[in-house]
């Protein structure tokens, strides 16, 4: 009988601590539940919860959108198409219950909550048209769709995949065949014109450049088309002095003791 009881003890003593932390565990998880909210977001109406959420960092990793303008740019052709619900009720995620722009909007990223029944574990930004209208969309619909240009940063060497984003967003299949930009898309395609046409100026007079000859003076080139260099970079080795200098268009002129003695151009 002794002997029983001890070994009672025993499992007793084994099982109290591993009761006791299961219990800890779910009082944990009871704590920490995202709370049910009745809230009708579609209304434009939210949670606490759903109020910090909409601060907080995007799918990517970067900056909220909430306050952000937007342009959107539609391509019908695009498979397949961003659509916008009415709510986030399952009922309305539905393809044939979305709102499929057939022309550029302009929208104002409003907040970003949680959905409702079927789709609570899914966030969504709720947006605003000028005409006044919500509608909401998939938080990563616009982050995967939303383009890097401003005009701003806008530079000869991003210009070709800013151009492509704005022109060329007819590859069937492709997620990114319809865009987002943070400005209007029409500043983006004038800046590209005045990048494309600096551009031109600088291979004609890349091809004007052309006619210097070896063995030309200083004094010559800066007198003829190419005028003064951007830059100079020099060196002396043994008494020889060299020469590089540097021009638009990623030229550049070597010279050797003041003499012209090498050209290179991009082509």
């Amino acid at each position: 009988m002794k002997y029983i009881s001890n070994n009672i003890i025993r499992i007793i003593a084994v099982l109290f601590p591993v009761v006791f932390m299961m219990a800890g565990c779910m009082d944990h998880i009871r704590t920490h539940q995202r709370p049910q909210s009745n809230v009708d977001v579609s209304a434009g109406d939210v949670s606490s919860e759903e109020k910090i959420l909409s601060e907080g960092k995007t799918v990517l990793g970067g900056k909220s959108l909430v306050g952000q303008r937007l342009w959107f740019v539609p391509n019908l052709k695009a498979i397949p198409r961003i659509g916008f619900a009415k709510s986030t009720m399952h009922k309305d995620l539905v393809s044939k219950q979305l709102y499929y722009p057939t022309e550029t909007v302009v929208l104002q990223v409003v907040q970003k909550v949680y959905g409702n029944g079927r789709t609570k574990r899914n966030k969504y930004y709720r947006v605003q048209f000028e005409d006044g209208s919500s509608a909401f969309i998939e938080d990563m619909r616009i982050e995967l769709a939303l383009s890097r240009f401003t005009t701003s940063p806008l530079t000869k060497q991003n210009v070709d995949r800013a151009r492509g984003e704005l022109f060329d967003i007819h590859n069937l299949g492709s997620m990114f065949s319809e865009t987002f930009f943070k400005e209007d898309p029409m500043k983006i395609k004038n800046k590209i014109a005045e990048i494309d046409k600096a551009i031109k100026k600088t291979e004609a007079e890349r091809q004007a450049r052309g006619a210097v000859r070896i063995g030309m003076s200083e004094g010559d080139i800066l007198a003829s088309s190419w005028g003064k260099p951007i830059e100079i970079n020099r060196t002396v080795v043994k008494g020889i002095i060299s020469e590089q200098w540097v021009y638009s268009g990623q030229s550049y002129l070597y010279f050797t003791n003041g003499k012209l003695s090498g050209i290179q151009n991009k082509k």
